[in-house]
């Protein structure tokens, strides 16, 4: 769409700036206002167009008595508050009073000839009843010649305050550059104030810049852009500025939006970049009110395409006693709008947020989407660092048609193809409805977790949600009664904060058929669990004491399952923890499993000393670990402190033939305080050929071996044997009393070396499975 624009915005100016060679009215009479062609510049002197006895339009003096120029202003008209290729000093004010012209620029013009800037204000200012055809608030450089510069010192404004007969055109705060070969085009303004009001086709708070060769072009505004919209009927409103090609930029310090009704269709309140760059480096502020009908997309950051750059500090959106409504676009196709937070993008492109998106919906009808994140398509980047929606009475669409009510969806992040990293995700639903509720982001139509934290916060006996999840904790000041529910990650429950709900008191309940008892707990306390009818229902049943989930499991895609046996992570809780969690922080545990692709020469010199007589056969690697999540940030615990029993499943490739019976052990390596590695075998606690249950007190890098035995081979009855660093690398000894001894492996025709594989599992800390016979090739 903003490709769409520069397109008619180029060829307007083809004819806009067809070069003319006549001139006329530039004498001393006129103060300085001079007509080259279809061209009238006032060279800072205070202009007004207006009709004359005649019902003609002419250019006077801004009291309105004395005419500057006797030639007709027509439709065609080019107006400039500045000069052509001269400078201005001080300011330039046009205002254009119930007269059509053709473009308007408060500043000057430049073609490479000369420089045109203004050393102080400009203003455009159109009244009465007429349309606004096409509106710079700045000047216009055009590097055709030479480096061409028509800048603004101070605050360029365009107010439209005309009663449109049909509709205003494109409206525009900053200036315009371009270049389409070597040379330099600016058009900078100090700061930028576009204004309409009533039917228009588009309006746009910074400039556009246009970078077609190997020149560049400026269109930034330095400080802040102010939008203003009155009563509008608009179908598009940029925030920022627009930047075509890899050499444009038309960036902003921040952005202003303030709108009173109507209608809008699209609000993108960011910059808006193709190849080019137009961030907004501080806050973007955006405020809506009464409007009856928003029926399109609203983006709090930028647009970016084709590897351009749309990025925004922060971003704080209020819209209040507003409707987004359901329409038929076509036959039987009923639309809605979505709202994002950030900002959207296509593949290789940014328009993050680097810092919090703040929504806040007030007294609305909603329905389609609201997403706390922006739209990222491909590997584009719309990432936020933190969301925060709230929602208080607001209501859904009844459709007459359709005899339904429909209401928004909520997620707490954006839309997505990849992953999306958010610190913080925050949805307050406050006296509202919605139809589903979102701790994560939409990917390819479907909620996704955020790798942040994410809470709910409930209020208000009107509350209603038919489906929420992938939340972290869920705060309530009510009962929440849900059709179904999401839990963020399998076996961990989002934790609840009710501090005003009573013993026995409902806090949940749910109408899912796949209900389980485990997908709520209790902050300070403890929930019972029953099932009445159709229904799930989560009971108070004890508070004041400190609960946080128990531990869970991550395991990377392609690494074998591992069951933790006692999850109860009280004993890992700090006094300072537990004085956190009761100040409201949450806290859980998780045991992270990985491969290992890079373990560290001193390891891989330890293992292979210590192995070296053993007689093993490596199966697999694993880093263990176990991580501390609090408040979003993890640390990694080492030391246990006590024994934690796991079950490690072996793979399917390590499995043996059913006349072999196959002997684990896990080998583990831990490094000390003082830096020594110490190296631990332990043998497999259970009867299953399928797992391995061992009691590890460290976790870190752990090594799974095996050894090939006879059907009728008893287990070795010890537990586990610890060699330290300062043992006889020459001499090494068996890792425990009845291991087998040294066998060298022989070939197998495979390429790489089994040590290979040793050496590059415990630079890091793994898991290593070894045995007595070498690997055999797969048979086909």
């Amino acid at each position: 769409m903003a490709a769409i624009i520069g397109l008619l915005s180029a060829l307007s100016g083809l004819t806009v700036w067809a070069d003319e060679a006549a001139a006329s009215g530039a004498d001393g009479e006129n103060a300085g206002v001079m007509k080259e062609g279809s061209h009238i510049y006032a060279n800072g002197v205070p202009i007004l167009i207006k009709q004359g006895a005649d019902g003609k339009a002419y250019v006077y003096d801004q009291s309105g008595t004395e005419k500057l120029l006797e030639d007709e202003v027509g439709p065609g008209t080019a107006i400039y508050g500045g000069g052509k290729n001269v400078p201005v000093e001080g300011d330039t004010s046009i205002v254009i009073d119930n007269v059509q012209t053709g473009f308007v620029y408060g500043g000057g013009y430049s073609d490479g000839s000369g420089n045109a800037d203004v050393s102080g204000n400009v203003t455009v200012l159109i009244k009465g009843k007429v349309d606004a055809s096409t509106v710079y608030g700045g000047g216009r450089a055009d590097a055709a010649k030479g480096d061409a510069s028509a800048n603004v010192k101070g605050t360029a404004s365009a107010k439209i305050l005309a009663d449109p007969t049909g509709n205003h055109g494109s409206i525009y705060g900053g200036g315009y550059a371009s270049t389409s070969g070597s040379f330099q085009a600016s058009a900078v303004v100090g700061n930028a104030y576009a204004q309409t009001k009533g039917r228009t086709y588009s309006l746009r708070g910074g400039g556009t810049a246009h970078a077609g060769g190997d020149g560049s072009a400026r269109a930034d505004v330095k400080g802040k852009i102010s939008i203003q919209l009155d009563a509008v009927d608009i179908r598009e409103v940029y925030g920022g500025g627009y930047a075509s090609g890899k050499n444009a930029g038309a960036g902003a310090g921040s952005v202003e939006v303030i709108g009173n009704g109507n209608e809008m269709m699209i609000l993108c309140a960011g910059g808006d970049a193709d190849k080019g760059n137009a961030d907004i480096a501080g806050n973007i502020r955006i405020e809506l009110k009464n409007f009856s009908n928003l029926y399109g997309y609203i983006y709090g950051g930028g647009n970016a395409v084709n590897g351009g750059s749309a990025n925004a500090g922060s971003v704080k959106m209020l819209v209040k006693d507003s409707i987004t409504p359901v329409e038929e676009q076509f036959k039987d196709y009923w639309v809605c709008a979505a709202i994002y937070g950030g900002g959207t993008v296509d593949a290789a492109s940014k328009a993050d947020v680097a810092g919090s998106v703040e929504m806040e919906f007030t007294g609305d009808k909603l329905a389609g989407s609201i997403l706390g994140g922006g739209e990222a398509k491909g590997d584009g980047s719309a990432d936020v660092g933190s969301s925060q929606i709230q929602m208080s009475e607001c209501s859904g669409i009844f459709v007459d048609e359709l005899d339904d009510t429909f209401y928004a969806s909520a997620a707490a992040g954006g839309e997505a193809e990849g992953d999306v990293p958010c610190s913080k995700a925050e949805l307050t639903v406050s006296n509202s409805q919605l139809d589903t509720a979102w701790g994560g982001y939409v990917k390819g139509g479907q909620p996704c977790p955020l790798e942040g934290t994410a809470v709910l916060q409930v209020t208000g006996d009107k509350t209603k949600i038919r489906e929420a999840g992938q939340f972290d904790t869920i705060e309530l000041k009510r009962p929440l009664s849900l059709e179904n529910f999401v839990p963020k990650k399998e076996g961990v429950p989002a934790v609840l904060i009710a501090p005003d709900m009573k013993i026995g008191e409902t806090a949940i309940a749910c109408g899912s058929g796949e209900a389980q008892a485990g997908w709520f707990a209790l902050r300070e306390g403890s929930l019972g669990y029953e099932k009445v009818e159709n229904q799930s229902l989560w009971k108070i049943k004890e508070k004041g004491t400190v609960a946080i989930p128990p531990i869970s499991t991550e395991v990377k895609p392609g690494v074998p399952d591992i069951a933790i046996k006692d999850k109860d992570a009280q004993s890992f809780l700090s006094e300072e923890d537990k004085t956190d969690i009761a100040a409201g922080s949450l806290i859980q545990f998780v045991v992270r499993v990985d491969k290992v692709e890079s373990p560290s020469g001193e390891v891989v010199k330890e293992v292979k000393n210590a192995l070296t007589d053993s007689g093993k056969t490596l199966g697999s690697y694993l880093d263990i670990n176990l991580i501390k999540i609090k408040d979003g940030t993890e640390s990694n615990i080492s030391e246990l402190g006590k024994s934690m029993e796991m079950t490690i499943s072996v793979p399917e490739e390590l499995l043996p033939d059913s006349d072999i019976k196959r002997e684990f052990s896990v080998v583990h390596v831990h490094e000390e305080q003082d830096g020594t590695l110490v190296t631990t075998e332990l043998f497999d606690q259970d009867d299953n050929d399928k797992t391995v249950t061992v009691a590890v007190d460290r976790l870190s890098t752990f090594a799974l071996a095996y050894t090939d035995h006879g059907q009728n081979h008893q287990v070795p009855a010890a537990n586990s044997e610890k060699t330290g660093e300062a043992k006889d690398k020459d001499s090494a000894a068996p890792s425990s009393a009845n291991a087998t001894s040294v066998q060298e492996t022989p070939a197998t025709g495979d390429d790489f070396s089994l040590w290979q594989w040793v050496l590059l599992a415990l630079a890091s800390g793994v898991i290593i499975f070894l045995c007595v016979r070498p690997f055999r090739k797969k048979e086909q």
